[in-house]
């Protein structure tokens, strides 16, 4: 699913992308139409996205939790929390934007990209990078 033929990102970009997942900032310091393929986006990225939105919302929870329960020791489980908000939360949320956008004409496919008339391949890839 690298219809472009796209190499590998560099390793430094690599680091700073799977970091900035991992620290909840999800900072994104890449251009994706231009440096990374389908199948990476699509699962290799979706799947992080949703990890740590749902920890944003588990760590929510615990606040919530701990500001409501003042005298208790147990907040909960992270585990628990993570399934939840996940199922209960982001899938179902995800499902009706994705619906929301297929009706409005927004589709993915998966062939090579198209390139504008009057524009080369080349001037777009040294305008993205």
């Amino acid at each position: 699913m690298n219809p472009e033929k796209l190499s590998n990102i560099f390793w430094d970009l690599a680091f700073n992308t799977a970091y900035s997942f991992n620290n909840n900032t999800n900072w994104q310091a890449y251009s994706g139409g231009s440096s990374l393929s389908y199948l990476t986006q699509m699962i290799g990225f979706t799947l992080q996205n949703f990890l740590s939105a749902a920890v944003g919302i588990c760590v929510l929870m615990v606040l919530i939790r701990g500001f409501i329960k003042t005298k208790t020791k147990n907040l909960g489980n992270f585990g628990v929390d993570l399934t939840k908000s996940i199922l209960y939360i982001l899938l179902p949320l995800s499902i009706v934007l994705a619906m929301f956008l297929t009706t409005q004409g927004v589709v993915q496919s998966l062939r090579p990209y198209e390139v504008m008339p009057g524009n080369s391949r080349n001037n777009i890839r040294k305008e993205s990078i």
